[in-house]
């Protein structure tokens, strides 16, 4: 449901990242629906005004929570049905792993944080009426429309039907990042203690256990081993297209082509000479601070 549930927190400046999902906080305490606005806004303009203030631009804090604040609360209300219930839990974890990746107002991470896709439960089954997929349960789910009636209707999207959890060696068939993403399914253990692939399931190799699929499930590549695509890295690495092999981002200066090749997750392509840009920290505009918003 992340990609269905995480347009309400979509108010961040272009700093695209590259990685897996990251690992949910344990410790985190709930946020009711009335806190989280004024949790998220806190982040959203500390955040910004950090930024502002190294760049040597005024920063107008207050209306930057006041207006966070209210932009944050209406999309939360939209979100809200009688179909769609909200947990506390995820939205204090969403919110504490998010604290850790903010930059300069960027909430763009929290499309990676799971936590984050789970605040808003769907409570409708599949078969059963709907009028936005947010309201579907499974995250597997999406509600289709009739074109004639435009009555929709929960259904089970195909692309993401339930896939066997492939072991290392495992003939495979796509990649998952975990079980939420792609409805991953492992057979009851048996009395040997290994689980059973079921032969009637597509074999996804997972990220969460170091596979990628590659023919058969392999290990995730190191720095330095060759790849065909970044997926097929470790976290924390990209393939490197010109040399196919697994490498670790770039510090700010050098020369990139997207933001997951720098550590900044930031490329300039306006400063790098040819077709190239320039790896480089995330920047504000003076309009930004001045306006205390994104």
């Amino acid at each position: 449901m992340v990609q269905r549930a995480m347009g309400w927190l979509g108010i961040a400046v272009a700093c695209g990242l590259f990685g897996g999902c990251k690992s949910d906080p344990t410790d985190a305490e709930p946020l009711s629906q009335n806190d989280l606005p004024g949790a998220v806004a806190n982040l959203v303009c500390d955040s910004l005004g950090g930024c502002c203030s190294s760049a040597k631009l005024v920063f107008d804090s207050t209306n930057c929570h006041a207006a966070e604040s209210a932009q944050l609360r209406a999309k939360l209300n939209d979100m809200l049905t009688s179909a769609v219930k909200y947990d506390a839990q995820a939205a204090g974890d969403c919110v504490a792993e998010l604290k850790k990746h903010v930059d300069c107002g960027s909430t763009e991470s929290a499309d990676d944080i799971p936590a984050c896709g789970r605040i808003f439960v769907g409570t409708v089954a599949a078969g059963d009426p709907c009028t936005d997929s947010a309201e579907c349960a499974s995250n597997n789910a999406y509600c289709s429309t009739d074109s004639v009636t435009l009555e929709g209707t929960c259904v089970i999207s195909v692309e993401h039907s339930p896939v066997a959890r492939g072991k290392a060696g495992d003939a495979c068939e796509e990649n998952c990042e975990n079980a939420d993403s792609c409805g991953g399914y492992v057979a009851p253990v048996p009395v040997t203690g290994e689980p059973v692939v079921s032969s009637g399931l597509p074999v996804a190799c997972f990220r969460t256990d170091s596979l990628y699929c590659n023919g058969t499930c392999q290990a995730l590549r190191a720095i330095g081993e060759t790849c065909a695509d970044s997926s097929d890295c470790k976290d924390g690495l990209f393939c490197d297209l010109d040399s196919s092999i697994c490498t670790a981002p770039h510090p700010d200066g050098a020369a990139c082509n997207s933001g997951y090749e720098c550590q900044s997750n930031h490329c300039d392509l306006d400063t790098g000479s040819g077709s190239e840009g320039t790896c480089a920290g995330a920047s504000v505009t003076a309009q930004q601070c001045a306006n205390g918003m994104l």
